[in-house]
């Protein structure tokens, strides 16, 4: 019924990266092209590699490069 633009995902707990990974893959079946971005506590301990793997997935380390992406977007 929606169709957005970009989905943003945050992730706390670095244990739970298989489930943003699958979060992910459930998101591409249904949008093929649609933006992701993801950050959060989880990533200060690695992870960023896994985020890599996908295409149009970003990740975004502080809420400062969060605010300068939509600076550029809008």
């Amino acid at each position: 019924e929606n169709k957005p633009d970009v989905v943003g995902l945050s992730l706390s707990i670095y244990f739970n990266m298989g489930i943003l990974e699958k979060t992910i893959e459930s998101i591409r079946k249904e949008f093929k092209s649609l933006k992701i971005i993801v950050g959060g506590q989880a990533f200060r301990f690695g992870g960023e590699s896994v985020v890599k793997q996908y295409d149009g997935v970003t990740y975004i380390a502080s809420l400062d490069e969060l605010d300068k992406m939509i600076e550029r977007v809008l």
